[in-house]
């Protein structure tokens, strides 16, 4: 099967999609473009295959962050919310909970509590337990963390 031209601008359009959906405050002209068939980014008649697929991923991805919404702690900032729901999102598929119960769900909170407590308010765990997390967390972009000193830090510059 041969790639159609217009298959970079399918994945720009993506790219973009993704950048719109992490940020509350998205452009008007996005929803516009979305609206009216076309790839956000593309100019009106450029489309059609492309705009469908793109429409078909927002819902997707839509429908798991207002799944993923309901995990939200009260206690979050949005930073940390941001963060965590990216982390959750990555791996929902492979934690699904199976028919029979199981837990899979709850085993991917956990985790993504114990990344965030880790990141945002310097929590320690067990080394094999945080290397997990942050192999999981590998490629999640998070700005402006918060700096902390661990006690043997502390110790050291007490010796010293």
């Amino acid at each position: 099967m041969a790639r159609s031209s217009g298959a970079g601008h399918h994945l720009k359009g993506c790219l973009d999609l993704w950048e719109f959906i992490k940020d509350p405050r998205a452009s008007k002209l996005h929803v516009e473009a979305l609206r009216a068939g076309r790839v956000p980014g593309e100019p009106p008649g450029v489309g059609g295959e492309a705009a469908a697929a793109v429409e078909e991923l927002v819902s997707g991805v839509r429908q798991a962050a207002d799944f993923a919404e309901q995990f939200r702690s009260y206690s979050e900032s949005e930073k940390q919310w941001k963060a965590r729901m990216e982390f959750i999102l990555r791996h929902l598929p492979d934690f699904r909970d199976p028919p029979d119960g199981g837990g899979r769900l709850d085993q991917l909170l956990s985790l993504s509590m114990v990344w965030a407590n880790h990141l945002f308010l310097g929590c320690s765990y067990n080394k094999d337990l945080l290397d997990k997390v942050m192999e999981m967390a590998d490629g999640i972009e998070v700005e402006d963390l918060p700096q902390f000193t661990t006690r043997s830090e502390l110790m050291k510059k007490h010796q010293s």
